[in-house]
C-alpha cells in the first residue's frame, strides 16, 4: 500500500484532542509534549524532558522487541530508538537554562509509539490482515518524523553556531526601549534619504541627474569613503612616474624624486594601467592623484569601484563618469543633455553603447566649439571589484573600440592583475598601443619597504604622541619585527597601527606583543594552507578577533559573530540601522558590539545612519568564511548557516509588505512609476534600505541557505500573504528584471531540498506552486509590473487565469480595476511572454546556449538582444542595411553572427554591442548562417548557390563550397564538426570541411528548407517545402522515415534533435511538433503563427517571431497527447448541451432565466468572432459567429437571445438610439438579415448583393434605410417599413463599379458617403465633368493594385476621387462633415478637407462650373504597422481616434463644428501595440486604464467596439473579448 501524504502539524487522530497520549497496556503512561515544558517559576526543564524522552525509550524497546509479525514496525521502531537515545545524550550538556528545538521530535515520537503500541495489542490474526495498511500508515509517520529530525538538527545546530538563544533572552529584556528607538531611528533615517535622495535632483543638474542615475559614492571625494591618501613620505617614486605620465611640466615633480624605470615606456599613451596585489596600496594611490588634478581643475570625473550596491556594476561607471564630466564642463552638459533628450533610455544600454553616446558623441560636439580644455583625467580604481563574467572586461573592450575617439581624455585605471582585465590589456590591440603599464609588484623591493617604513614610522609617532608614551617605545628591533611582517603590503601595515592604538584597549605595549607574537607564530607554524603574505595577515586578523573576544562577554560575543556573519556574506553592504532591524536586534546593538573591531572595520558616525559598515579591506571577510585560514571557532562564519537564517530574517521582514506600501492617492493610479508626484519620498518613508535589501536578496540567501521547518514555514507564510506584495515593491524600487531569478532558484532550491533529504518531500507546501504562478505573472506581465506598481493588481489579477492561485488570494485588493466580462482564460497555456517588436517584423532567431538570452533580425536590417526570462528587449546592434535572414549565437553565446540581404555576414561581440568583423564573399542576399561546435569556423549560405566557409579566428581565405544547383536555404554543423547543407535544388549536402567536398547528397520530392543532425551524429533530418520531414542515415545515405504533420503543410523553418532520440519541428505560420524519430510517433503539438522559430538547447522554450517575440514553454520530457480523441470531443458537447437544457429548464420552473454566458450557446464550429458591435445605449453587445448571432449583458457577459443566422462573412450594425431597437447582420448568402431585438423577431431579409457584403450601417430618420457596400462594386440603399406586417422593403443601387468595395462611411446626416475600393484592371476614370475635385497624386503603378477613395451624394454622384498605393481598410466622416478620415493597411491615416466639396452652413454653394483647388490631405502615421480597420474622430472631435492610436489635432485640422454635448461626454478608447488601453476623455486628456496581456489583445484586423465604459473586441485566437471599465 503506497504511503500516506503527510503534513506539517499534528496528525490527524490528534488534531482536536488534548495533549496527553492514551495509554496501552505495553506503554507507559506519561504526558504530551506540553507538558514538558517548564512551569512558570521552574529554573529549568532538562528533569521533565530526559523522563520523557527514557519513557519514550522504554515502549520502543518494547515495541521493536514484541513485533515480530511486523518487520517494518521492528525496523521503524529500531531507528527511532537509535534517535531517541542520542537525543538523550546530547541532553546530558544541556544546562536546561534555554529553549531546544525538541516539541515536535517527542510529540511525533510518543505518537508514533502509541500506534505501534496499539497495533501491538491487537489478535495475532488481525494484525496480519491489516499489516499493509498499518505498514503504510507507520510509514508515513516515520517520514514526517524524519522532516522533524531533520529540522532539529539544523535549527539545534544553527542555535549553537549563532548563539541565537542567548541573543534572544537578552533582547526580551529591553522590548519597549527597543521600540522607541526603532520609531526615532527610522523618523532619523527617513530625513536623511529624503536629504540624500533629494539633493541632487535640485538645481540646474536635474534633468541629467534623473536621465543618468550617477553614482554619487563612487566619487574620489565622497565624504563617507574609506580611502585616504599617500603619506608625505611614502611612494613618492610612484607619483612621480604618475605625473610625469599625464604632463610632463608638472609643478610637483619639482619636489618628488626621478621617476620609475619603466620597462617600456609609451609617452602618447592615453591610458595608465596601475595594477598590483591585494594590499599594495593602489586605492591610495588613486585617491591621492585624483586630489591633486581636482585640485587643478584637470579631473574630469572618478569612479572608485567597491564590492556593494551600484560601485560593483559595470554599467554604473560611464553613465556616471558622463554625468561628472558634466557637471565640470558647461559645453559638455548642453552636448549630453540633447543625447538623453534623443533617447531618455541610453543610459540602461550596454557599456559600449553608453560609452559611445554620453561621452564619446558629446566630446566630438565640444571638441568642434572648441570649448573643452586639452586635458581631462578621468580616475577608475579597483576595475576587480566590478561584477564582470565577460572572458575580457566589458569596460576595457568598450574602451578599446573608442580609444582613438577620447582625446583628450585620458584614463587612470587601478586593478588587480585579474585574467579578464589583464587579458583586454595585452590582447586588445588598441589598448596594446595606447596603454602605459604600471606594475607594483616590480618596484624595486627597497624602495617598496622603505615606503611601508616611512608609513609606520609617521603612524607610531601618532600613537606615540596619543598614548604620552615616551621616545624609548617601540625599540629597533620590535619596529624591524613589525615592518618585517608587513613586508610590502601597506593593508597589514593600516591594520597592525589601528589594532595597536586601539582606543578600546589603551595599550599600545601589550597590543604590539601579542602582534608580534601571533605574527612570528604564523611565519613559522606548519600546516596552514594560505601563502606566505596571507599567513601574516591571518595571524594579524585571529589577534584582532582574539583581542575582541576578551572584552565581550558571551552574548555579545555571540551577537558580534552574527553580525560579522552578515557584514560578510550581505551582497550589499548595509548601515548598522539595517543590520539590526534585519537580524532583529536591539536599536544601536551594532554600533555597541563592532567599535571592537575598529582595526578591520569602518563604522559611520553617529549622524550618518544610512551610510553603510565598510570593511577595511576584502581580505577580511575571505578570511572569516575561509576554515583553512580562520582558526578561531567563535569567529568562523559557517555561511551555509548563517545564509540560512538571513534568509529566515529576510523572510519574516517581507510579512511587513502590503498592498499598496506606499498609500499612493487612488487618482494617480493611473500613472507609470516615474510620473507619480513625490514618489522617491513616499519610498523612502515606507521602503527603508533593509526592506529593500529583503525584497532584493531574501531568494539569494535562500538558495544558499539549509532547509528546515522555520525556514518552510516563513517561506510558505511570505508566498501565501505577500507574494504580489513584493512584486509591488520591486516595481517601486526598479528591480523587476530580477524577480524571475529569484522565483527560479527558489523553486530550484526547494526541488533540490526535496530530493536531498531521501526523496521525502517537502510536507503540505503551497509555496512551490505560488512561486511558479508568480514567476509566471511575472513573465506575462513584466512590461507592466516594471513600468507601473498599480499594475501588478490592475493587470495581473486582472487577467491572470481564473485557475491562477495568486490571482484568487489577491482578487479582493484589486479594487478600482477593470473587470474582465468575457474573454478569460481558464488556465496558462504554454506562452511565457510576447513583447512587440521594436523594429519591425521578426524574420530570423536564435536562443543563446545558455537560454537565458535571444537574438533577433528584422526586415529594417537592425538585430536585437532579448531578455528570455523577461521577454524585454535589451538592446539593438545597427550596421545592416537590408533584411537580416539569418542570426546565431556562437557556442559560448558571447559573439553572434548575422546574415542580410545586404550579401554580408557580420560578427557581432555581445556585451559591447559592436561589429568585430564584416565578410564578403557571396554575390547575393545571405540565407543561413552557422558555427561550428568549437567556435572557430562559421558558414554562410547564400542565394547564389554557394556554401562558404569562414575562419574567424584568423584573416584566413575563406573557402567556398560549390555543387548546389539553386539557393541554398540553411547550413548548419553536426556535433562532430561535420557541416549540413540543405537547398532549393531539393537536395541535402553532407560536406567535409577539411577536404572542401560533399560526402553526401540527399535527394528529395521537393526544395529543403532546414537540416539537422542528432547528438550521435547518426542520423540526419530534412525539412521540406510541403511540410515533410525526411529522417536519413547519414552513414549510409539509407532514407529511414518520413514524418508527416497531419495538421499542416506549411514548409519547415526549424529543426532540433534532442538527446532522447526526439525530434522537434517548426511549420511556417502554423504549429510546433515533437516526433519520436524511432517510432515515429507525433509525441507534442503546440500552434505558433511565425516564419521564424527557434528551439533552445536544453529543449524548455521556444522562440519565435514576427510582430511580436514570443516565448513559450516546450519542456519535451513532459510531452501530452498531440490531439484529442474524437470521444473527448463527443463527451464534452454532450455536456455544453445537457448543461444549457438543465439551467434553461430550471429557469422556466423558478419563473426567472438563470444567467447563461455566451460560452454555452457555441459549439466547435463557433470558434472565432465573425463581428461584433455595440448598442447605441451601450448596455447589450451584438456578437456574429459563423452559425449563430449572440445579444449579451455588457456589464455580466450573460447571454440575452440568440439568432441563428447563415455561415461567414459578417456584417453588424444596430439602428440609432430610439424606440425601434432593430439590428442587422449580413451572412455568406450575400443578403442582409434584419431582427428586433426585444422579441427576436426576423423582420425582413434583403437580397440584391451578389459577393461579400464588406460594409453595413442604419441611416435616415429613425434607422429606416439601411447602407450597405460589397465587393461586387455596388453602394445599395435598402428602405425598411416595419409599420407593414411583413415589413415593406425596397433597394436603389446607389453606385456599380466593377470594383471591390472594402470600406464604407456614410454621414450623420445620410447625404454624403465615402468609400474605399479596389480595381484589377485599370485605374479608375477620374476624367468626368462631374468631379469637383481631382486626385492629388496618380495612381499605383503596380498592375492589380488600383486603390481608390470615393466621395458620393446622397444619389450616388461621384464628386471627388483620391488615388491610394495601399489597401484601405476604414473610412470615417466628423459629424458636421467638413472632415474625412481614411486608414490603411500599414497603420497611415490620412486627414481630408472636405469645405470645398460639401455645402455647409458656414459656406455658400459651390458651383460645379467652378472647379475648387484639390482638396487637402494629411497623412499621420500611428506608430504601428498594423491595418486601421477601424477610424473616428474622438468625442470632442479634437483628435483621430483607432482601435490601436489616438492622434490629436491642431486646431486648423479640427472639424469646424464640435459634436453635440451628449456624444463629446462620452467616452473612447484604443489599445496601443505596446498593450496599454487608454480611455480618451470629454476634455479629450487621454489616460491609461490597464496594460493588457498580448493572448488578450485585438487580433489582426479584428472586429472592435468601444464606448461609455464598454471595450469589446476580437482577441488574437477569435475569442470574444469583453471589458466594463466602469470602476477603472
Amino acid at each position: 500500500m503506497a504511503a500516506r501524504p503527510f503534513a506539517l502539524g499534528r496528525p490527524p487522530w490528534l488534531r482536536g484532542r488534548g495533549t496527553g497520549v492514551a495509554t496501552s497496556t505495553t506503554t507507559p503512561s506519561f504526558g504530551g509534549p506540553s507538558e514538558l515544558k517548564p512551569k512558570a517559576g521552574q529554573s529549568g526543564q532538562r528533569p521533565l524532558v530526559k523522563a520523557a524522552a527514557n519513557a519514550i525509550i522504554i515502549a520502543l524497546r518494547g515495541i521493536k522487541e514484541g513485533s515480530p509479525a511486523a518487520p517494518l514496525v521492528q525496523g521503524v521502531a529500531g531507528a527511532l530508538l537509535l534517535i531517541v537515545e542520542t537525543y538523550k545524550a546530547s541532553l546530558s550538556n544541556w544546562d536546561g537554562t534555554k529553549p531546544v528545538p525538541c516539541e515536535r521530535v517527542l510529540e511525533w515520537t510518543m505518537l508514533i509509539a502509541e500506534k505501534a503500541g496499539t497495533l501491538q495489542t491487537q489478535p495475532w490474526l488481525l494484525r496480519v490482515l491489516n499489516a499493509d495498511d498499518a505498514a503504510g500508515e507507520v510509514e508515513s509517520y516515520a517520514k514526517t518524523l524524519t522532516w522533524y529530525f531533520h529540522s532539529f538538527i539544523l535549527e539545534s545546530t544553527m542555535a549553537v553556531e549563532l548563539n541565537l538563544h542567548e541573543m534572544a533572552q537578552d533582547m526580551r529584556s529591553r522590548m519597549d526601549l527597543l521600540s522607541q528607538q526603532v520609531v526615532k531611528g527610522n523618523e532619523g533615517l527617513r530625513d536623511d534619504l529624503n536629504r540624500l535622495g533629494a539633493a541632487p535632483i535640485i538645481g540646474i543638474k536635474g534633468a541629467l541627474y534623473s536621465g543618468l542615475r550617477p553614482v554619487v559614492q563612487a566619487r574620489f571625494d565622497y565624504g563617507l569613503s574609506v580611502h585616504v591618501q599617500c603619506d608625505q613620505d611614502t611612494r613618492r617614486e610612484v607619483l612621480a612616474t604618475i605625473c610625469s605620465w599625464l604632463r610632463p611640466d608638472d609643478h610637483r615633480l619639482a619636489t618628488l624624486p626621478e621617476p620609475l624605470s619603466l620597462s617600456k615606456v609609451l609617452p602618447d599613451s592615453s591610458i595608465l594601467w596601475i595594477h598590483g596585489l591585494a594590499g599594495f596600496g593602489k586605492s591610495t594611490l588613486a585617491q591621492t592623484v585624483a586630489t591633486w588634478w581636482d585640485e587643478d581643475k584637470i579631473l574630469g570625473a572618478s569612479f572608485f569601484c567597491a564590492r556593494d550596491g551600484d560601485r560593483s556594476n559595470v554599467m554604473c561607471i560611464f553613465r556616471t563618469i558622463a554625468y561628472q564630466l558634466a557637471c565640470h564642463f558647461p559645453g559638455f552638459h548642453d552636448a549630453l543633455l540633447d543625447v538623453l533628450k534623443a533617447d531618455p533610455d541610453v543610459s540602461a544600454s550596454f557599456p559600449t553603447q553608453q560609452l559611445k553616446k554620453l561621452i564619446v558623441e558629446p566630446l566630438k560636439v565640444v571638441k568642434a566649439r572648441g570649448d573643452f580644455p586639452d586635458r581631462v583625467v578621468i580616475v577608475i580604481d579597483a576595475l576587480d571589484e566590478c561584477t564582470d563574467d565577460g572572458a575580457v572586461s566589458t569596460i576595457l573592450t568598450s574602451l578599446s573600440l573608442h580609444v582613438s575617439e577620447l582625446a583628450p581624455l585620458k584614463f587612470v585605471i587601478t586593478s588587480r592583475p585579474e585574467e579578464n582585465i589583464t587579458r583586454g590589456f595585452m590582447e586588445l590591440e588598441n589598448l596594446l598601443a595606447n596603454t602605459q603599464h604600471l606594475s607594483l609588484t616590480e618596484i624595486p623591493r627597497a624602495i617598496a619597504k622603505r615606503d611601508v617604513a616611512n608609513f609606520l614610522q609617521t603612524r607610531v609617532a601618532e600613537i606615540r604622541k596619543r598614548y604620552v608614551l615616551g621616545s624609548h617605545w617601540l625599540s629597533p628591533s620590535q619596529f624591524d619585527a613589525l615592518l618585517d611582517l608587513a613586508g610590502e603590503l601597506f593593508i597589514y601595515a593600516s591594520t597592525a597601527i589601528l589594532f595597536i592604538g586601539d582606543d578600546g584597549v589603551r595599550n599600545p605595549a601589550g597590543q604590539l606583543a601579542r602582534l608580534i607574537e601571533a605574527g612570528s607564530s604564523a611565519t613559522t607554524t606548519p600546516g596552514r594552507s594560505s601563502t606566505q603574505p596571507l599567513r601574516k595577515l591571518d595571524a594579524l586578523y585571529e589577534q584582532v578577533l582574539a583581542r575582541a573576544a576578551e572584552k565581550l562577554d558571551a552574548t555579545a560575543c555571540a551577537r558580534l559573530k552574527v553580525i560579522l556573519g552578515t557584514v560578510t556574506l550581505a551582497e550589499e553592504r548595509l548601515s548598522p540601522t539595517s543590520i539590526d532591524a534585519l537580524l532583529n536586534l536591539q536599536a544601536g546593538d551594532v554600533r555597541r558590539v563592532l567599535p571592537v573591531l575598529n582595526a578591520v572595520v569602518n563604522i559611520p558616525p553617529l549622524d550618518e545612519e544610512h551610510t553603510p559598515i565598510r570593511l577595511i579591506h576584502l581580505s577580511f571577510p575571505n578570511f572569516l568564511i575561509d576554515p583553512s585560514r580562520c582558526t578561531s571557532r567563535e569567529f568562523l562564519v559557517n555561511s551555509s548557516l548563517h545564509h540560512t537564517y538571513i534568509a529566515l530574517r529576510c523572510l519574516r521582514m517581507l510579512q511587513s509588505l502590503q498592498h499598496n506600501i506606499c498609500g499612493i492617492p487612488p487618482e494617480h493610479n493611473h500613472l507609470l512609476n516615474v510620473n507619480i508626484p513625490g514618489l522617491p519620498d513616499h519610498i523612502a518613508q515606507n521602503l527603508p534600505p533593509v526592506l529593500q535589501y529583503a525584497c532584493k536578496y531574501w531568494a539569494f540567501h535562500l538558495c544558499r541557505a539549509e532547509l528546515g521547518e522555520d525556514l518552510v514555514a516563513a517561506l510558505e507564510d511570505f508566498c501565501k500573504t505577500h507574494l504580489l506584495h513584493w512584486l509591488e515593491a520591486l516595481s517601486l524600487m526598479g528591480c523587476v528584471k530580477d524577480a524571475v531569478d529569484a522565483l527560479q532558484v527558489a523553486q530550484v532550491f526547494l526541488k533540490a531540498s526535496s530530493l536531498n533529504m531521501l526523496s521525502l518531500p517537502l510536507p503540505g507546501m503551497d509555496a512551490p506552486d505560488l512561486l511558479h504562478d508568480c514567476e509566471r505573472i511575472v513573465r506575462a506581465f513584466y512590461p507592466a509590473i516594471s513600468a507601473s506598481f498599480f499594475q501588478v493588481y490592475k493587470a495581473a489579477v486582472v487577467f491572470s487565469p481564473t485557475d491562477s492561485p495568486l490571482r484568487c488570494r489577491h482578487a479582493a485588493e484589486a479594487s478600482d480595476v477593470v473587470r474582465l466580462v468575457s474573454g478569460a482564460n481558464k488556465n496558462r497555456g504554454t506562452t511565457l511572454s510576447s513583447t512587440l517588436s521594436p523594429a519591425g517584423n521578426i524574420e530570423a532567431v536564435d536562443l543563446s546556449p545558455d537560454g537565458r538570452y535571444i537574438v533577433s533580425g528584422h526586415e529594417t536590417g537592425a538585430i536585437w538582444l532579448w531578455n528570455t526570462q523577461t521577454g524585454a528587449p535589451i538592446v539593438a546592434f545597427q550596421g545592416h542595411t537590408r533584411i537580416v535572414r539569418s542570426v546565431s549565437f556562437s557556442p559560448t553565446g558571447k559573439e553572434v553572427l548575422s546574415g542580410s540581404d545586404d550579401v554580408t555576414v557580420k560578427l557581432w561581440d555581445v556585451m559591447t554591442e559592436t561589429c568585430l568583423a564584416t565578410l564578403q564573399k557571396h554575390s547575393q542576399l545571405i540565407r543561413s548562417v552557422a558555427w561550428s561546435p568549437d567556435g572557430a569556423l562559421a558558414a554562410s549560405g547564400s542565394f547564389d548557390k554557394t556554401v562558404v566557409l569562414w575562419r574567424v579566428t584568423s584573416d584566413e581565405e575563406p573557402a567556398v563550397l560549390l555543387g548546389h544547383e539553386d539557393h541554398v536555404n540553411h547550413v548548419v554543423f553536426a556535433a562532430d564538426g561535420i557541416l549540413l547543407s540543405a537547398s532549393e535544388d531539393k537536395t541535402s549536402r553532407i560536406w567535409d570541411i577539411h577536404g572542401k567536398t560533399a560526402i553526401r547528397v540527399l535527394r528529395h520530392s521537393s526544395s529543403v528548407q532546414c537540416a539537422a543532425a542528432s547528438s550521435d551524429g547518426r542520423s540526419v533530418a530534412c525539412g521540406l517545402d510541403t511540410g515533410e520531414v525526411v529522417i536519413w542515415n547519414r552513414g549510409d545515405g539509407h532514407r529511414l522515415r518520413s514524418l508527416a504533420n497531419p495538421t499542416s503543410t506549411s514548409p519547415v523553418v526549424s529543426l532540433t534533435f534532442y538527446l532522447n532520440h526526439q525530434l522537434a519541428a517548426a511549420y511556417e505560420y502554423s504549429s510546433c511538433t515533437l516526433w519520436n524519430v524511432f517510432s515515429g510517433e507525433l509525441l507534442k503539438s503546440e500552434d505558433s503563427f511565425s516564419s521564424s522559430v527557434a528551439f533552445s538547447r536544453d529543449g524548455v522554450h521556444i522562440a519565435h517571431g514576427w510582430r511580436l517575440m514570443t516565448v513559450q514553454e516546450w519542456s519535451p520530457a513532459h510531452v501530452g497527447k498531440p490531439t484529442r480523441a474524437a470521444s473527448a470531443w463527443t463527451y464534452e458537447r454532450t455536456v455544453g448541451i445537457v448543461r444549457r437544457y438543465r439551467k434553461r429548464v430550471l429557469g422556466f420552473i423558478l419563473g426567472k432565466e438563470e444567467g447563461v454566458s455566451a460560452e454555452e450557446y457555441l459549439d466547435d464550429s463557433d470558434v472565432e468572432v465573425a463581428d461584433l458591435s455595440l448598442s447605441p445605449d451601450r448596455r447589450l453587445v451584438l456578437v456574429a459567429y459563423p452559425r449563430r448571432l449572440l445579444l449579451l449583458n455588457a456589464s455580466t457577459g450573460e447571454c440575452v437571445r440568440t439568432f441563428e443566422r447563415s455561415g461567414a462573412g459578417c456584417r453588424t450594425a444596430w439602428t440609432p438610439a430610439g424606440d425601434l431597437r432593430v439590428i442587422a447582420c449580413t451572412g455568406k448568402d450575400y443578403k442582409v438579415h434584419v431582427w428586433e431585438t426585444e422579441t427576436g423577431r426576423s423582420i425582413a431579409t434583403l437580397a440584391g448583393h451578389s459577393d461579400y457584403i464588406s460594409a453595413l450601417c442604419f441611416v435616415g430618420d429613425g434607422g429606416k434605410q439601411i447602407v450597405s457596400a460589397s465587393y461586387d462594386g455596388t453602394i445599395c440603399r435598402w428602405t425598411l417599413d416595419v409599420g407593414e406586417d411583413p415589413p415593406e422593403t425596397s433597394c436603389e443601387v446607389l453606385f456599380r463599379s466593377d470594383e471591390s468595395i472594402e470600406a464604407l462611411a456614410v454621414s450623420s446626416d445620410g447625404q454624403w458617403i465615402l468609400s474605399a475600393s479596389t480595381r484589377n484592371d485599370s485605374p479608375p476614370d477620374t476624367s468626368s465633368a462631374d468631379l469637383l475635385a481631382k486626385p492629388s497624386r496618380p495612381p499605383s503603378d503596380q498592375p492589380g493594385r488600383y486603390r481608390a477613395l470615393r466621395l458620393l451624394d446622397a444619389s450616388g454622384h461621384v464628386l471627388w476621387i483620391e488615388h491610394h498605393h495601399l489597401l484601405i481598410f476604414s473610412v470615417a466622416f466628423s459629424e458636421d462633415c467638413s472632415r474625412a478620415l481614411a486608414g490603411n493597411v500599414e497603420g497611415e491615416v490620412f486627414w481630408y478637407d472636405l469645405t470645398q466639396l460639401i455645402p455647409l452652413p458656414s459656406n455658400d454653394n459651390l458651383s460645379p462650373s467652378v472647379p475648387p483647388p484639390a482638396v487637402q490631405e494629411r497623412k499621420f502615421n500611428t506608430g504601428a504597422r498594423d491595418s486601421v480597420c477601424h477610424i473616428s474622430f474622438s468625442p470632442d472631435s479634437r483628435g483621430i481616434l483607432t482601435e490601436r492610436s489616438y492622434t490629436p489635432l491642431e486646431e486648423d485640422l479640427q472639424p469646424l463644428c464640435r459634436r453635440s454635448a451628449g456624444s463629446a461626454s462620452i467616452c473612447a478608447y484604443f489599445l496601443a501595440n505596446d498593450g496599454w488601453l487608454w480611455r480618451i476623455s470629454a476634455d479629450s486628456t487621454h489616460r491609461r486604464v490597464s496594460w493588457v496581456p498580448s493572448l488578450l489583445r485585438p487580433g489582426f484586423r479584428s472586429c472592435w467596439s468601444a464606448s461609455g465604459n464598454i471595450v469589446a473586441y476580437e482577441g488574437p485566437q477569435g475569442q470574444l473579448v469583453v471589458m466594463d471599465t466602469t470602476r477603472a
